[in-house]
């Protein structure tokens, strides 16, 4: 495939990352080459080695979350992300866990709305035992009656803990506003009613639907050889039913679109000491050409203990001890918002104080200084995390699963090099002219 030329003059651009079998794609990210290649089957695998790296972290991507099940499957997403550490084709859990603690390595899972991956760090030299059982994981799991009634159980817990976490409800409760009764707003793990409700079936049939090979991403980072790893996923699929052959167009999720949005305000009174407040809007969505100046947005608001949130509600007012601007895309809108916990004597004025942060910088109040200082940390920030494998490796699975293309850091910088105080300030005006939702859980009165 012929490579897009990356400049300077052209900072936004980015390597597409097409689906057809046969694609192939090499970077060199600063010695540290990113290979990516689309296997028979549909199967898409895109790795990073690190000369320097001792371990690997390996990631197995499925673009389907809480927003692609319908009313029958609610829930499956979450049930299948424990349901498949409970045992496969030729482990038992127990078998599962400990392959990896002999080794010395992690794994783990989580499920999105618009996606779940299962992700394990290990030496390079474990690598195949990784891949195996991965693989074995999601093409062959047990999926046993006896396993789905306990992880119910498991799962009622979990949502349980959640509803006595205050931020957690109002977060939960914000999405809700902001995206009505959908699947973009309903809790990823779904509710106590639908958990019981879902059948085991419901479960197999999600698993059936979109655990197939032409749908995962494979992405690895950290010591790994491409075509090591490739062959390594060949063998194992092809002990565990995986049919990697012939030239497979993956299914594309037919998601509901999100309600409108009506403007509201929500009091929850709950048993706490600490109120939590909520103020946002529709955000952007994860393709949107302002996704740049989004990031330096959020920066100049929340960026650290210089940014504007911090200074104006903790330090000089002492206002909140946490308070923060946050901001979720997904594949046609997001969602972003200005969140602060604090007394709930206070809340009114700080809700005053984090407004008047985002008014004035629509109103154009950002200096040349204060925008420098933004690209500065956001771009060392970007360069710090990539130190990780894991953060290489979640980069590299959600180019895939999100919008299929890749930017690397070159051009992520180049691209927040080029965007204006202008830009960044008609996106706040932009998103100050939305319909506001409004959350707030506070004490009982």
């Amino acid at each position: 495939m012929s490579l897009p030329t990356f400049s300077p003059e052209n900072p936004a651009q980015f390597y597409d990352l097409p689906l057809a079998p046969g694609a192939s794609l090499t970077v060199d990210e600063d010695g540290a080459l990113i290979t990516r290649s689309v296997e028979p089957g549909g199967l898409r695998v895109i790795t990073q080695n690190v000369p320097t790296a001792r371990s690997v972290v390996l990631g197995f991507w499925v673009p389907a979350g809480s927003r692609d099940e319908d009313a029958r499957h609610q829930g499956s997403t979450h049930y299948l992300e424990h349901l498949l550490f409970k045992g496969s084709r030729t482990r038992t859990a127990y078998d599962i866990a400990r392959e990896f603690d002999v080794v010395g390595g992690d794994f783990n899972a989580a499920t999105a709305k618009e996606s779940t991956h299962y992700y394990c760090r290990v030496l390079g030299r474990d690598l195949p035992m990784a891949v195996d059982v991965l693989t074995e994981m999601l093409a062959a799991p047990t999926l046993a009656q006896a396993d789905f009634e306990m992880e119910r159980t498991v799962i009622i817990d979990e949502l349980a803990m959640s509803q006595d976490d205050p931020q957690d409800v109002a977060f939960e409760n914000f999405s809700l506003g902001l995206f009505g009764k959908t699947p973009l707003g309903e809790p990823i793990g779904g509710t106590e009613e639908t958990v019981r409700a879902t059948p085991l079936e419901a479960v197999r049939e999600h698993h059936q639907r979109w655990y197939q090979p032409k749908h995962v991403v494979v992405a690895a980072a950290g010591q790994v050889d491409h075509q090591e790893l490739c062959a390594l996923l060949r063998q194992s699929a092809a002990k565990n039913g995986w049919d990697l052959s012939g030239l497979v167009t993956p299914e594309q999720p037919l998601r509901q679109g999100p309600a409108e949005v009506v403007e509201s305000a929500q009091v929850i009174e709950k048993d706490v000491e600490q109120a939590q407040l909520i103020v946002g809007w529709r955000g952007l969505s994860a393709i949107d050409h302002r996704r740049d100046a989004m990031s330096l947005l959020l920066t100049i608001l929340s960026g650290g203990m210089s940014s504007r949130l911090f200074q104006e509600v903790r330090e000089k007012r002492g206002l909140a001890y946490t308070t923060f601007a946050f901001d979720s895309a997904y594949t046609d809108c997001g969602q972003f918002g200005l969140y602060a916990g604090c007394a709930t004597r206070n809340l009114d004025e700080v809700e005053k104080v984090m407004l008047a942060q985002l008014e004035a910088v629509a109103s154009g109040d950002v200096s040349e200084s204060e925008h420098s200082l933004a690209l500065s940390q956001l771009c060392g920030a970007v360069a710090l995390g990539m130190e990780g494998n894991r953060s290489r490796m979640s980069r590299l699975g959600r180019s895939e699963v999100t919008h299929h293309r890749l930017r690397t850091m070159d051009q992520s910088f180049a691209a927040l090099e080029a965007v204006s105080a202008r830009e960044i300030q008609d996106l706040a005006g932009y998103l100050l002219a939305q319909p506001r939702v409004k959350v707030c859980v506070r004490g009982k009165e």
